[in-house]
Protein backbone atom coordinates (compact mmCIF):
# COMPACT_ATOMS: atom_id res chain seq x y z
CA UNK A 1 0.00 0.00 0.00
CA UNK A 2 1.32 3.43 -0.90
CA UNK A 3 0.76 6.73 0.87
CA UNK A 4 -0.59 8.23 -2.36
CA UNK A 5 -3.24 5.51 -2.45
CA UNK A 6 -4.22 6.18 1.14
CA UNK A 7 -4.57 9.87 0.39
CA UNK A 8 -6.67 9.17 -2.67
CA UNK A 9 -9.28 7.32 -0.65
CA UNK A 10 -9.08 9.40 2.51
CA UNK A 11 -12.18 11.41 1.66
CA UNK A 12 -14.27 8.25 2.10
CA UNK A 13 -12.84 7.39 5.51
CA UNK A 14 -14.03 8.30 8.99
CA UNK A 15 -13.40 12.01 9.72
CA UNK A 16 -11.02 11.15 12.54
CA UNK A 17 -8.97 9.04 10.12
CA UNK A 18 -8.61 11.47 7.23
CA UNK A 19 -5.29 10.57 5.67
CA UNK A 20 -4.34 13.57 3.55
CA UNK A 21 -2.21 14.71 6.46
CA UNK A 22 -1.58 11.34 8.10
CA UNK A 23 0.23 8.89 5.83
CA UNK A 24 0.23 5.14 6.26
CA UNK A 25 2.37 4.86 9.38
CA UNK A 26 0.31 7.47 11.21
CA UNK A 27 -2.84 5.53 10.42
CA UNK A 28 -1.30 2.30 11.70
CA UNK A 29 -0.24 4.04 14.90
CA UNK A 30 -3.70 5.50 15.47
CA UNK A 31 -5.48 2.21 14.78
CA UNK A 32 -3.21 -0.20 16.64
CA UNK A 33 -0.81 1.78 18.87
CA UNK A 34 2.90 2.59 18.94
CA UNK A 35 4.10 -0.94 19.66
CA UNK A 36 2.32 -2.32 16.60
CA UNK A 37 3.59 0.60 14.55
CA UNK A 38 7.20 -0.31 15.39
CA UNK A 39 6.50 -3.93 14.43
CA UNK A 40 4.93 -2.75 11.17
CA UNK A 41 8.04 -0.69 10.31
CA UNK A 42 10.33 -3.66 10.97
CA UNK A 43 8.09 -5.95 8.93
CA UNK A 44 8.14 -3.60 5.93
CA UNK A 45 11.93 -3.26 6.08
CA UNK A 46 12.31 -7.01 6.27
CA UNK A 47 9.92 -7.57 3.38
CA UNK A 48 11.81 -5.17 1.17
CA UNK A 49 15.25 -6.61 1.87
CA UNK A 50 14.69 -10.30 2.53
CA UNK A 51 15.18 -12.72 -0.35
CA UNK A 52 14.03 -15.84 1.49
CA UNK A 53 11.03 -17.44 -0.16
CA UNK A 54 11.17 -15.21 -3.24
CA UNK A 55 11.12 -18.21 -5.59
CA UNK A 56 7.96 -19.53 -3.94
CA UNK A 57 6.34 -16.10 -4.11
CA UNK A 58 7.26 -15.67 -7.78
CA UNK A 59 5.75 -19.02 -8.73
CA UNK A 60 2.55 -18.15 -6.88
CA UNK A 61 2.49 -14.75 -8.61
CA UNK A 62 2.73 -16.51 -12.00
CA UNK A 63 -0.24 -18.67 -10.97
CA UNK A 64 -2.28 -15.63 -9.96
CA UNK A 65 -1.49 -13.78 -13.20
CA UNK A 66 -2.31 -16.78 -15.40
CA UNK A 67 -5.52 -17.40 -13.47
CA UNK A 68 -6.65 -13.77 -13.69
CA UNK A 69 -5.81 -13.02 -17.34
CA UNK A 70 -8.90 -14.59 -19.03
CA UNK A 71 -11.48 -12.78 -16.89
CA UNK A 72 -9.48 -9.54 -16.94
CA UNK A 73 -9.44 -9.55 -20.74
CA UNK A 74 -13.13 -10.40 -21.04
CA UNK A 75 -14.57 -7.81 -18.68
CA UNK A 76 -11.87 -5.13 -18.88
CA UNK A 77 -11.38 -5.05 -15.12
CA UNK A 78 -8.79 -3.06 -13.21
CA UNK A 79 -6.98 -5.89 -11.41
CA UNK A 80 -3.43 -5.57 -10.09
CA UNK A 81 -1.01 -8.14 -8.67
CA UNK A 82 1.67 -6.78 -6.34
CA UNK A 83 4.23 -8.02 -3.85
CA UNK A 84 5.83 -6.66 -0.69
CA UNK A 85 3.49 -3.74 -0.23
CA UNK A 86 3.51 -1.85 3.06
CA UNK A 87 0.86 -4.14 4.50
CA UNK A 88 0.54 -6.62 7.34
CA UNK A 89 -0.15 -9.42 4.82
CA UNK A 90 2.11 -8.50 1.95
CA UNK A 91 3.65 -11.44 0.08
CA UNK A 92 1.16 -11.27 -2.81
CA UNK A 93 -1.72 -8.78 -2.96
CA UNK A 94 -4.43 -8.89 -5.64
CA UNK A 95 -6.55 -5.74 -5.89
CA UNK A 96 -9.60 -5.02 -7.99
CA UNK A 97 -9.83 -1.24 -7.88
CA UNK A 98 -13.13 -1.14 -9.76
CA UNK A 99 -14.96 -3.38 -7.31
CA UNK A 100 -12.84 -2.28 -4.31
CA UNK A 101 -11.82 -5.87 -3.51
CA UNK A 102 -8.45 -6.85 -2.08
CA UNK A 103 -7.01 -10.32 -1.56
CA UNK A 104 -3.88 -10.79 0.58
CA UNK A 105 -1.71 -13.90 0.49
CA UNK A 106 0.89 -14.85 3.09
CA UNK A 107 3.14 -17.65 1.80
CA UNK A 108 4.85 -20.16 4.06
CA UNK A 109 7.20 -22.75 2.58
CA UNK A 110 7.51 -24.57 5.87
CA UNK A 111 5.80 -27.40 7.73
CA UNK A 112 6.08 -25.64 11.10
CA UNK A 113 3.80 -22.67 10.46
CA UNK A 114 0.96 -21.96 12.92
CA UNK A 115 -1.70 -19.33 13.54
CA UNK A 116 -0.52 -18.30 16.99
CA UNK A 117 3.24 -18.92 17.03
CA UNK A 118 5.88 -16.21 17.47
CA UNK A 119 5.83 -12.73 18.92
CA UNK A 120 3.56 -11.52 16.12
CA UNK A 121 1.14 -14.32 15.18
CA UNK A 122 -0.20 -14.65 11.66
CA UNK A 123 -3.73 -14.39 13.02
CA UNK A 124 -2.94 -10.91 14.38
CA UNK A 125 -1.59 -9.78 11.00
CA UNK A 126 -4.74 -11.07 9.28
CA UNK A 127 -7.00 -9.32 11.79
CA UNK A 128 -5.20 -5.99 11.51
CA UNK A 129 -5.06 -6.20 7.71
CA UNK A 130 -8.84 -6.56 7.54
CA UNK A 131 -9.35 -3.61 9.87
CA UNK A 132 -6.89 -1.48 7.91
CA UNK A 133 -8.63 -2.29 4.61
CA UNK A 134 -12.00 -1.45 6.12
CA UNK A 135 -10.73 2.03 6.94
CA UNK A 136 -9.48 2.33 3.37
CA UNK A 137 -13.02 1.62 2.16
CA UNK A 138 -12.36 -1.73 0.49
CA UNK A 139 -15.72 -3.44 0.24
CA UNK A 140 -14.25 -6.92 0.58
CA UNK A 141 -11.03 -8.31 2.06
CA UNK A 142 -9.74 -11.87 1.95
CA UNK A 143 -6.63 -12.97 3.82
CA UNK A 144 -5.19 -16.32 2.75
CA UNK A 145 -2.40 -18.38 4.26
CA UNK A 146 -0.66 -20.33 1.50
CA UNK A 147 1.31 -23.41 2.56
CA UNK A 148 3.52 -25.70 0.51
CA UNK A 149 2.88 -28.58 2.91
CA UNK A 150 -0.55 -30.04 2.12
CA UNK A 151 -1.02 -31.82 5.47
CA UNK A 152 -0.20 -28.64 7.36
CA UNK A 153 -2.56 -26.67 5.12
CA UNK A 154 -5.40 -29.09 5.92
CA UNK A 155 -4.82 -28.79 9.68
CA UNK A 156 -4.54 -25.00 9.58
CA UNK A 157 -7.74 -24.79 7.56
CA UNK A 158 -9.57 -26.56 10.39
CA UNK A 159 -7.96 -24.32 13.02
CA UNK A 160 -8.68 -20.83 11.68
CA UNK A 161 -9.24 -18.58 14.73
CA UNK A 162 -12.83 -17.45 15.14
CA UNK A 163 -11.95 -13.74 15.11
CA UNK A 164 -10.61 -13.95 11.54
CA UNK A 165 -12.68 -16.83 10.17
CA UNK A 166 -15.10 -14.60 8.23
CA UNK A 167 -12.33 -13.32 5.95
CA UNK A 168 -9.53 -15.91 6.16
CA UNK A 169 -8.69 -19.05 4.19
CA UNK A 170 -5.88 -21.60 3.84
CA UNK A 171 -4.61 -22.75 0.46
CA UNK A 172 -2.11 -25.41 -0.51
CA UNK A 173 0.36 -24.51 -3.27
CA UNK A 174 3.24 -26.87 -3.91
CA UNK A 175 6.84 -25.68 -4.07
CA UNK A 176 9.48 -26.61 -6.61
CA UNK A 177 12.96 -25.16 -6.91
CA UNK A 178 12.25 -24.18 -10.53
CA UNK A 179 9.05 -23.19 -12.29
CA UNK A 180 9.10 -26.37 -14.39
CA UNK A 181 9.46 -28.42 -11.22
CA UNK A 182 6.47 -26.63 -9.71
CA UNK A 183 4.46 -27.18 -12.90
CA UNK A 184 5.01 -30.93 -12.52
CA UNK A 185 3.67 -31.09 -8.96
CA UNK A 186 1.11 -28.25 -8.79
CA UNK A 187 -1.95 -28.91 -11.00
CA UNK A 188 -3.45 -25.46 -10.32
CA UNK A 189 -0.45 -23.73 -11.83
CA UNK A 190 -0.29 -26.06 -14.82
CA UNK A 191 -4.04 -25.74 -15.53
CA UNK A 192 -4.02 -21.93 -15.24
CA UNK A 193 -1.24 -21.61 -17.83
CA UNK A 194 -2.66 -24.38 -20.02
CA UNK A 195 -5.92 -22.43 -20.17
CA UNK A 196 -4.02 -19.63 -21.95
CA UNK A 197 -2.63 -22.00 -24.60
CA UNK A 198 -4.54 -23.03 -27.70
CA UNK A 199 -2.54 -26.26 -27.73
CA UNK A 200 -2.04 -27.83 -24.33
CA UNK A 201 1.33 -29.45 -24.99
CA UNK A 202 3.54 -29.56 -21.91
CA UNK A 203 6.45 -27.83 -23.64
CA UNK A 204 4.19 -24.92 -24.65
CA UNK A 205 2.83 -24.61 -21.11
CA UNK A 206 6.39 -24.55 -19.79
CA UNK A 207 7.52 -21.93 -22.30
CA UNK A 208 4.56 -19.67 -21.61
CA UNK A 209 5.08 -20.08 -17.87
CA UNK A 210 8.74 -19.11 -18.19
CA UNK A 211 7.77 -16.04 -20.20
CA UNK A 212 5.16 -14.92 -17.64
CA UNK A 213 7.73 -15.41 -14.89
CA UNK A 214 10.27 -13.34 -16.83
CA UNK A 215 7.84 -10.51 -17.44
CA UNK A 216 6.73 -10.53 -13.79
CA UNK A 217 10.31 -10.53 -12.47
CA UNK A 218 11.47 -7.80 -14.86
CA UNK A 219 8.57 -5.47 -14.05
CA UNK A 220 7.82 -6.29 -10.42
CA UNK A 221 7.34 -3.04 -8.52
CA UNK A 222 6.93 -1.02 -11.72
CA UNK A 223 3.93 -2.59 -13.47
CA UNK A 224 1.22 -4.39 -11.50
CA UNK A 225 -1.78 -4.27 -13.85
CA UNK A 226 -2.70 -7.75 -15.07
CA UNK A 227 -3.69 -6.45 -18.50
CA UNK A 228 -0.45 -4.49 -18.90
CA UNK A 229 1.70 -7.43 -17.85
CA UNK A 230 -0.15 -9.72 -20.26
CA UNK A 231 0.34 -7.19 -23.06
CA UNK A 232 4.10 -7.52 -22.50
CA UNK A 233 3.77 -11.30 -22.85
CA UNK A 234 1.82 -10.92 -26.10
CA UNK A 235 4.59 -8.83 -27.63
CA UNK A 236 6.47 -12.06 -28.19
CA UNK A 237 3.74 -13.15 -30.66
CA UNK A 238 3.61 -16.71 -29.40
CA UNK A 239 1.71 -18.69 -32.01
CA UNK A 240 0.24 -21.11 -29.46
CA UNK A 241 -1.39 -18.57 -27.14
CA UNK A 242 -5.17 -18.73 -27.15
CA UNK A 243 -6.60 -15.90 -29.22
CA UNK A 244 -9.38 -13.57 -28.11
CA UNK A 245 -9.60 -11.94 -31.50
CA UNK A 246 -12.42 -12.09 -34.05
CA UNK A 247 -13.88 -15.56 -34.52
CA UNK A 248 -14.63 -15.22 -38.23
CA UNK A 249 -12.45 -15.14 -41.32
CA UNK A 250 -12.82 -12.61 -44.17
CA UNK A 251 -15.92 -13.15 -46.33
CA UNK A 252 -13.86 -13.31 -49.55
CA UNK A 253 -11.71 -16.11 -48.11
CA UNK A 254 -14.75 -18.03 -46.84
CA UNK A 255 -16.41 -17.85 -50.27
CA UNK A 256 -13.38 -19.37 -51.96
CA UNK A 257 -13.00 -22.16 -49.42
CA UNK A 258 -16.66 -23.13 -49.59
CA UNK A 259 -16.32 -23.81 -53.32
CA UNK A 260 -13.60 -26.45 -52.89
CA UNK A 261 -15.14 -29.91 -52.96
CA UNK A 262 -14.96 -31.74 -49.62
CA UNK A 263 -13.13 -28.93 -47.82
CA UNK A 264 -14.38 -27.70 -44.46
CA UNK A 265 -13.03 -25.59 -41.63
CA UNK A 266 -13.81 -24.45 -38.09
CA UNK A 267 -12.42 -21.77 -35.80
CA UNK A 268 -11.23 -23.28 -32.53
CA UNK A 269 -9.88 -21.00 -29.82
CA UNK A 270 -9.08 -18.44 -32.49
CA UNK A 271 -7.24 -20.87 -34.79
CA UNK A 272 -8.13 -22.04 -38.31
CA UNK A 273 -8.68 -25.81 -38.27
CA UNK A 274 -9.33 -27.42 -41.66
CA UNK A 275 -10.23 -30.82 -43.06
CA UNK A 276 -10.43 -32.34 -46.55
CA UNK A 277 -12.70 -35.38 -46.39
CA UNK A 278 -11.88 -36.95 -49.76
CA UNK A 279 -8.12 -37.05 -49.18
CA UNK A 280 -8.34 -37.63 -45.39
CA UNK A 281 -6.22 -34.55 -44.74
CA UNK A 282 -6.53 -32.15 -41.87
CA UNK A 283 -4.49 -29.55 -40.08
CA UNK A 284 -4.35 -26.37 -38.03
CA UNK A 285 -2.74 -23.16 -39.22
CA UNK A 286 -0.10 -22.46 -36.53
CA UNK A 287 -0.99 -18.79 -36.02
CA UNK A 288 -4.30 -17.33 -34.76
CA UNK A 289 -6.70 -15.83 -37.28
CA UNK A 290 -6.11 -12.32 -35.96
CA UNK A 291 -2.35 -12.59 -36.61
CA UNK A 292 -0.31 -11.02 -39.39
CA UNK A 293 0.63 -14.50 -40.60
CA UNK A 294 -2.99 -15.53 -41.12
CA UNK A 295 -3.73 -12.21 -42.81
CA UNK A 296 -0.92 -12.94 -45.27
CA UNK A 297 -2.26 -16.47 -45.86
CA UNK A 298 -5.74 -15.11 -46.45
CA UNK A 299 -4.46 -12.58 -49.00
CA UNK A 300 -2.53 -15.27 -50.87
CA UNK A 301 -5.54 -17.58 -51.06
CA UNK A 302 -7.80 -14.78 -52.29
CA UNK A 303 -5.18 -13.79 -54.87
CA UNK A 304 -4.69 -17.34 -56.18
CA UNK A 305 -8.38 -18.22 -55.83
CA UNK A 306 -7.87 -22.01 -55.87
CA UNK A 307 -10.71 -24.29 -56.91
CA UNK A 308 -9.04 -27.64 -56.15
CA UNK A 309 -7.60 -28.99 -52.90
CA UNK A 310 -4.23 -29.58 -54.57
CA UNK A 311 -3.84 -25.85 -55.22
CA UNK A 312 -4.98 -24.95 -51.71
CA UNK A 313 -2.75 -27.53 -50.07
CA UNK A 314 0.41 -25.75 -51.22
CA UNK A 315 -0.72 -22.65 -49.36
CA UNK A 316 -1.93 -24.35 -46.19
CA UNK A 317 0.88 -26.83 -45.57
Amino acid sequence: MRESELAGYAKFAHPKLRMEEMGNESLIGQLFGDETLEYFKRKCRGGASGAKGIVYENHFAVYQLAYLVPEDLQVGSNVHVETQLDDFVDDIVVSDFNLRIRKHYQLKNSASVSWAGGDHPISDDFRMQKELNDHLCFSSTTTTLVCSDSARADRLSQQIPAEISNHSEVENFCYGETLNATLQIEPKLFDAIKNLCAFADTDKVERLGALILGVWSANCGQISSVSELWALVERYELNYVRSDGALTIPAALSTILMQINGFSYTIQDGYFVWKQAGFHMEGTFPFPIDSKQFEELSSKIVEVSPTEIEDLEDLLV
